[in-house]
């Protein structure tokens, strides 16, 4: 889905705050707009791919900020989802996890946005997740993701060809690679199978009929 999308998507979401109040204020499509901005303006030179920011603090005036508290983390989410879009369509990584909060600063005039965008570095490096078939996500850190049948790996896979511990998604200095654990039937990226293979954004982790979506940004 295309950053246009989430447009739409928090209009419809907000479309009720919007018309029992006056339109004068901030609208959902501004706050994307703005957001996509800034990250082209704070996109730099990695060592292997161009970063952007993904610490955003989102400043509204005090009647915009009361408006929308209500739906206040719905917003941040999907603002989150806007700029991991916008990522991809611009090629870039975050440095560490995106973070996006909406304050109030009663300095400012109705209708007003300020949004503060930094490159921070998670403690694991560079950003990345897993996406499941339901669209729910595992976010990748410092630390191992294992996957497997077993009720303690860090994804629990339901599926007979999967072994007890099939696959390791490991963090390195420059981004992940997965590991297959000499699992029985093998684990397979983008329809191949794998032993070691560096993950790239939109590669598809295949193990038995279960496929997990790697997201770089």
């Amino acid at each position: 889905m295309g950053v246009q999308g989430f447009e739409r998507r928090l209009e419809r979401l907000l479309e009720g705050t919007f018309t029992r109040t006056s339109r004068a204020g901030v609208q959902p499509a501004e706050l994307v707009t703005r957001l996509r901005r800034e990250m082209d303006h704070g996109r730099t030179l990695g060592t292997k791919s161009a970063l952007v920011p993904n610490s955003f603090i989102v400043a509204l005036a005090e009647p915009d900020a009361i408006r929308l508290d209500d739906l206040k983390e719905l917003i941040e989410a999907e603002l989150v989802e806007a700029a991991r879009e916008h990522a991809i369509t611009l090629k870039a990584q975050f440095a560490g996890p995106i973070t996006v909060g909406l304050v109030s600063d009663n300095q400012m005039k109705a209708g007003r946005i300020e949004i503060e965008a930094r490159i921070v570095a998670g403690p694991g490096g560079a950003a990345g997740s897993l996406v499941r078939a339901d669209g729910s996500r595992v976010v990748l850190g410092a630390d191992v993701v294992s996957v497997g049948r077993l009720p303690e790996c860090s994804i629990q896979v339901d599926d007979s060809q999967a072994s007890r511990r099939h696959c390791e998604i490991r963090s390195e200095p420059d981004g992940w690679v997965l590991v297959d654990l000499s699992s029985l039937n093998g684990t397979k990226l983008n329809g191949s199978p794998i032993q070691t293979a560096r993950l790239s954004d939109g590669d598809v982790i295949s193990i038995g009929a279960v496929n997990l979506r790697f997201e770089g940004s």
